[in-house]
């Protein structure tokens, strides 16, 4: 769930994803089909919206783009 109260920066500027809890392990990428959807509706996809199932890469990307936005828009207050 990559939100604003889940990336930390730490000492170092490092960025760090804090909170796993619904994180799980596959084997192989996308062998199994995610069927629940976990997460902060804002953050969501369009595809997630649409209750498509998980594609991967694009659908994190797609939530770190929506916090860059919010964090530009910030920014220029």
């Amino acid at each position: 769930d990559i939100k604003p109260e889940n990336l930390l920066v730490n000492s170092d500027g490092h960025l760090k994803i804090a909170d796993f809890g619904e994180a799980v392990y596959l084997e192989r990428p996308y062998s199994q089909v995610i069927k629940k959807t976990a997460g902060t509706f804002f953050f969501f996809s369009p595809e997630v919206c649409s209750s498509q199932p998980y594609k991967g890469p694009p659908v994190d990307i797609w939530a770190i783009g929506v916090r860059l936005i919010i964090t530009i828009s910030e920014y220029q207050k």
